[in-house]
């Protein structure tokens, strides 16, 4: 009879502790994608809004755009990266491509070229670039990027288009103007 109760005693025991380690073994974590549509505006404040979810002190300081080797227009974008500033030694990193986010990636060094923007973006890529377009400045785009360029003098974030033909092609996203080159303050050359 005792050996019997020891017996069901290890079992009972035996059966615990399974169920605990079952307990404490997690599986595999899914990550749920957030998936999105938008304007490009509407775009980057959702980035903000998921990237202040996990830090709320997190403050946007660059977006930069995947393009097509042969790019004319928005149409062209294929995705963004967006990295927002956390402290001295530390940025947050969010990438957007095929309507989806992908996860946030911590990473262990700072943003040294840019200002953080602390205003709120209100001029569209859209607009950007038929500014630009306004402005005589054809060709393809072999890059975008917004950022407020670290500086002396910079006074607001930029558009910046890369262009063969033209250079470096700045649109203010607040005073809406149009220079290459050089950056803004130093009075960037006209078009010949």
């Amino acid at each position: 009879m005792n050996k019997i109760l020891i017996l069901l005693f290890l079992v009972c025991m035996f059966v615990t502790c399974g169920e605990v380690k079952k307990e404490e073994i997690k599986p595999d974590e899914v990550v749920e994608k957030v998936i999105f549509n938008g304007t490009f505006l509407e775009v980057l404040n959702k980035a903000t809004e998921l990237v202040k979810a996990e830090k709320a002190d997190a403050i946007f300081a660059e977006a930069d755009a995947t393009m097509k080797d042969s790019s004319m227009t928005v149409n062209d974008i294929l995705g963004w990266k967006f990295i927002y500033w956390i402290d001295i030694q530390n940025s947050m990193i969010i990438e957007y491509k095929d309507s989806t986010f992908s996860n946030i990636t911590a990473m262990p060094y700072p943003i040294l070229e840019d200002y953080i923007i602390r205003e709120p973006i209100k001029m569209d890529i859209v607009e950007a670039v038929e500014l630009m377009r306004k402005a005589n400045y054809d060709g393809l785009i072999k890059f975008c990027t917004l950022k407020k360029p670290l500086f002396p003098g910079s006074k607001e974030p930029y558009y910046i288009f890369g262009s063969e033909k033209y250079g470096h092609i700045f649109v203010g996203t607040i005073s809406k103007t149009v220079t290459i080159d050089k950056f803004p303050e130093e009075k960037g050359k006209k078009k010949k």
